[in-house]
């Protein structure tokens, strides 16, 4: 058994390795307004990064279940990976909570509101690590390997259906064998479809909201199978977890594989979140939002994206509506009547 202090003694190393890995991270999005994570060993939680509520404005970098490694470099390498990957969703997509709830609302056309930041993930996931492997092909392939390799020597190389589908998105999407398991190709209906739709103009944002929709109607009866709700008192199946949908009203059983792969399929990341004092600029978006939503499909999209300020959506809504309609003309007298000015 393992002693407490060479346990301590060896996550005080993991950490100033992974210190290093963010702050190389830094250096290649030009220092982006990021604090430093909060680094943990939550050995409860297979995701890597996750936004702990005691940390608001903070990514929290969970290295609990970091791959074993020979060098210090493929420790600070595997952590430059999936923190390069990391950033880009505050960087890249979603981007912004304006962006995140215009995609959002594209998802929720085909699979519930709750199971809607999953197609989103997937989504910006793929588009991701599509760049990523575009300028880092062998980085990008090498730290997929070892995370399957990692979970399959510890799961007797059983996957869910949905970490299988993940596994072979990205073949596809890298046009690499990653996992050389022949088994996984029974997800290649679902995969084929959705890699098709998101390679296609791939370097186009303006098509992410008419993709994302398509991706939701592709994945649908694939995320009903897999996120399944649970009750109060219900049983976990082996393999899985429970984590709270958007709101937190609701909790899910997600398959431990995903989490590890994906982090939380159900969380929503954006700049936004990490931003503090941003009342204005986030009220200036959700008003932007509801220009072109209605308003049955206003309130969940951009409540899951963190736009709300006022607690009145409705008020929000109609405030976002108006700016285009009110007009304001300022008269003034004149010798010949009245002019505006």
């Amino acid at each position: 058994m393992v002693s407490e202090s060479i346990l301590l003694e060896e996550e005080n190393r993991l950490r100033d390795l992974a210190k290093s890995a963010w702050a190389k991270t830094m250096v290649e999005f030009y220092y982006p307004p990021l604090e430093e994570p909060n680094f943990v060993f939550d050995y409860t939680h297979k995701e890597g990064f996750y936004i702990d509520p005691d940390h608001k404005w903070q990514i929290t970098m969970n290295l609990a279940n970091t791959p074993e490694f020979l060098k210090d470099e493929e420790f600070i390498d595997y952590y430059y990976a999936i923190s390069l990957h990391e950033v880009s969703h505050y960087q890249v997509i979603p981007y912004d909570g304006l962006i995140n709830a215009k995609l959002l609302k594209a998802a929720m056309t085909y699979v519930n509101r709750n199971l809607a930041p999953i197609v989103v993930n997937v989504f910006a996931d793929l588009i991701i690590d599509y760049k990523l492997h575009q300028k880092y092909p062998e980085l990008m392939e090498w730290e997929l390997k070892e995370t399957y390799g990692s979970l399959s020597s510890r799961n007797d190389n059983k996957f869910s259906d949905f970490a299988q589908f993940l596994f072979r998105s990205y073949e596809k999407m890298w046009e690499k064998e990653i996992t050389n398991d022949k088994s996984f190709t029974k997800m290649d209906t679902v995969v084929n479809r959705v890699v098709n739709v998101i390679k296609k103009d791939i370097e186009d944002e303006s098509t992410w909201e008419e993709k994302v929709s398509k991706v939701a109607y592709h994945m649908r009866k694939l995320t009903n199978d897999t996120f399944t709700l649970m009750g109060v008192g219900g049983i976990l199946d082996e393999g899985k977890s429970t984590r709270q949908g958007p709101g937190g009203q609701a909790s899910y059983e997600i398959p431990e594989d995903v989490l590890e792969i994906m982090d939380n399929p159900l969380e929503n990341k954006n700049s936004d979140k990490l931003e503090e004092d941003n009342e204005d600029e986030l009220r200036q978006k959700a008003e932007e939002f509801a220009k072109d939503t209605p308003f049955s499909d206003f309130g969940a999209p951009a409540g899951q994206a963190g736009l709300f300020i006022d607690g009145d959506p409705l008020a929000t809504w109609y405030r976002g509506i108006a700016k285009d309609l009110i007009q304001i003309r300022i008269f003034e007298e004149k010798p010949g009547g009245q002019m505006p000015i």
